[in-house]
């Protein structure tokens, strides 16, 4: 038992400096790389744009499939045409986006849009996105509402073709937007420093402590 506690003191006496050194690299990479790759904030919620619309003509019969027919590839190619064309920037909200071919995108686009249609001739789009698809909170409030309005203005398009005469006439217009909690980043760096700083002595401690006992193991059976 004495041995280890000479072993302990003979470490702290010779080694102590380069202990300290280590706890502090370690500090300082740990609360760089915590800096580097956290959030400036935390999202709860979720973006969703509506608008809704009412097809006005006096032909357009009451059980037409606005649904079905606004939910053709057709029509989704066109909108994804246009809002690129509006620098709508879809890699802000999916990362893989110019990686996909067109049905993917399509497919994609299908799981955050929603088509709804209702008696009256009215039909409801929904835009939606998870609070945490982009961390560019301004570029999606000052953005995504532009979605719902591309994709009801194609919409539009899409409907004339088979009813020239067809007009939509704008009901209602809602959004809703993620609650933003900003995070205290220099409480949070701090206190990453601190682990890495003790990682940093408690590792190099131990290293230093298991080089000592092993060379004077090797010492013992010379």
């Amino acid at each position: 038992m004495n041995n280890y506690i000479n072993t302990c003191v003979k470490i702290c006496r010779n080694k102590i400096v380069y202990i300290i050194i280590t706890g502090i690299l370690m500090a300082i990479i740990c609360s760089g790389i915590k800096l580097l790759f956290s959030d400036v904030a935390t999202r709860t919620g979720s973006y969703l744009f509506t608008r809704t619309v009412q097809v006005v003509q006096n032909q357009v019969k009451d059980d037409f499939d606005y649904r079905g027919f606004l939910e053709a590839p057709g029509n989704y190619y066109q909108f994804i045409k246009n809002a690129e064309q509006s620098d709508f920037d879809f890699t802000k909200v999916d990362s893989a986006w110019k990686r996909k071919n067109e049905t993917e995108q399509i497919d994609w686009l299908k799981k955050h849009i929603k088509i709804e249609n209702y008696k009256g001739n009215v039909v409801s789009v929904t835009v939606t996105f998870d609070a945490n698809v982009t961390r560019d909170v301004d570029y999606m409030n000052q953005h995504g509402k532009l979605l719902a309005h591309d994709f009801v203005n194609q919409s539009e398009k899409s409907i004339r073709a088979v009813m020239p005469e067809a007009e939509f006439k704008v009901i209602n217009e809602e959004q809703a937007l993620p609650i933003v909690t900003p995070i205290n980043r220099k409480k949070m760096i701090i206190e990453f420093a601190i682990i890495g700083f003790a990682l940093g002595v408690f590792g190099s401690a131990t290293c230093f402590y298991l080089w000592e006992v092993s060379k004077e193991h090797r010492n013992k059976i010379k």
